[in-house]
């Protein structure tokens, strides 16, 4: 539904939030390269949607974009300093790349 949702007459921050959510069940079905654009359209769409970029850095790591994947978790990291699981997630990539 998420998909017909995008296409109705919505502001740009409820249509960020359907590729956000969309992305999302993409990545859990390893669609990663759906779910790479999903979350570019969402971030797009809404530049302060910190799912949006959580979601674009875990479909980067996906695709093995280790320098892509930091460079989101570090947004996030930025947008929410608290979260620490983005900063976690940061941290791995970061030894990985």
């Amino acid at each position: 539904m998420y998909t017909e949702a995008i296409f109705c007459k919505i502001s740009p921050i409820k249509k960020s939030v359907y590729y956000c959510n969309r992305a999302l069940a993409n990545l859990k079905l390893e669609n990663y390269a759906v779910a790479l654009f999903d979350a570019c359209e969402s971030v797009k769409h809404d530049k302060f949607n910190v799912k949006g970029f959580y979601r674009r850095a875990q479909a980067y790591y996906a695709m093995r974009q280790l320098k892509n994947s930091m460079a989101d978790f570090k947004t996030v990291c930025k947008m929410q300093p608290n979260n620490k699981e983005a900063r976690q997630k940061f941290e791995d990539t970061k030894k990985e790349n």
